[in-house]
Order: C-alpha cells, then sequence, then structure tokens
C-alpha cells in the first residue's frame, strides 16, 4: 500500500478557492527539506495528491503554487 512507504503532509485549507498564507509555504518548505534529507530522498520523490491520484482528486487545487513549490524545492535541495 501507498501508505505504508509514503508521507503525506497536509496544509488545511481549500486551495481550489484560496492561496495558501507565506506562513503555511514557510512551514512546508522547511518541513519538506528536511524530510528529503531525513529520508535522504531526491526532490523528485515529492508528489502533489493531484500527481498520485490523478483524476480522483483535485488537491492540492487550482490556487495551490505547485511548480513554484517544486521549483524553488529543486534550487534548495
Amino acid at each position: 500500500s501507498l501508505n505504508a512507504k509514503s508521507i503525506g503532509i497536509c496544509l488545511v485549507g481549500d486551495f481550489t478557492t484560496q492561496t495558501p498564507t507565506s506562513s503555511q509555504m514557510r512551514s512546508l518548505n522547511g518541513l519538506t527539506d528536511y524530510l528529503l534529507a531525513k529520508c535522504r530522498l531526491r526532490t523528485d520523490a515529492v508528489k502533489t495528491h493531484r500527481q498520485i491520484h490523478p483524476g480522483h482528486t483535485a488537491c492540492p487545487g487550482k490556487r495551490f503554487p505547485a511548480s513554484s513549490f517544486t521549483g524553488e524545492l529543486k534550487k534548495r535541495n
């Protein structure tokens, strides 16, 4: 099962209608950087819910800055 070999990170909010706060993004960036280092993972291991389950969810929503999050993640790691 995917849940047995992955870590899910949840941000509270509906990102189909609002954007995550800068505080949420700072926390997400810090936690993601920490987990990548701790678990010795490459940045391509980070996926959104929709990437894992296409067609089944809108998560994280069109207002979540997925491409800039991923781009910044790759720059930092």
